[in-house]
């Protein structure tokens, strides 16, 4: 009796798309909305959605009135010096937001979560 026998499908995957790195070292991954890497994207679709987003026919629509909302997000308050750990991206350290060694500004993403 195979395991998934009876179970039901829970959700249908979304694909997520970021661009990293600069030049030669740029490189464009896909995942799912639970972080598993999608292997066979090809680059130029990957990169397109990186940049433009894709259409998910699947999703809801806003709710009435939602559409346009804008939300506000204080920032984290920065941490003591004894706060930071060892972590070089921790908030309140010069490479805060960090990712991956690479600033913010070079790394791009798709989707909305």
């Amino acid at each position: 009796m195979p395991i998934f026998d009876g179970c039901e499908v829970q959700a249908i995957p979304r694909r997520f798309c970021v661009i990293s790195g600069e030049g030669t070292d740029q490189r464009c991954n896909c995942y799912t909305e639970q972080v598993t890497l999608l292997r066979d994207i090809p680059p130029a679709v990957c990169v397109h959605v990186a940049r433009w987003g894709e259409y998910d026919p699947f999703r809801a629509p806003p709710e009435a009135g939602r559409e346009n909302q804008v939300f506000e997000l204080e920032p984290p308050a920065p941490r003591t010096a004894a706060g930071t750990g060892s972590d070089p991206a921790a908030v309140g350290t010069p490479h805060q937001g960090d990712v991956w060694g690479k600033s913010p500004a070079t790394v791009r993403a798709s989707g909305q979560f």
